[in-house]
């Protein structure tokens, strides 16, 4: 989704937007995406579009992740 807000805001705006269009929640790390295998977890939406630290296990195939906590980046 594409959208002329900038920020933080629009951050999280656009995320919850394609998660409601049907997209799935991901993590990106130094440019890598990871795909998240708990797609339930609250903290998702609570933190859609931030900056977080995302404690986990990493699947065998080496794009997935399995959320254990995830809490905002200090």
């Amino acid at each position: 989704m594409m959208t002329k807000e900038t920020g933080k805001d629009a951050a999280k705006k656009c995320t919850l937007a394609c998660i409601k269009a049907g997209m799935n929640y991901v993590f990106v790390s130094d440019g890598k995406v990871y795909e998240i295998a708990n797609q339930k977890m609250p903290d998702l939406k609570t933190y859609a579009g931030d900056s977080v630290k995302l404690t986990g296990d990493l699947q065998s195939d080496g794009k997935t992740i399995q959320i254990a906590k995830l809490e905002a980046a200090k």
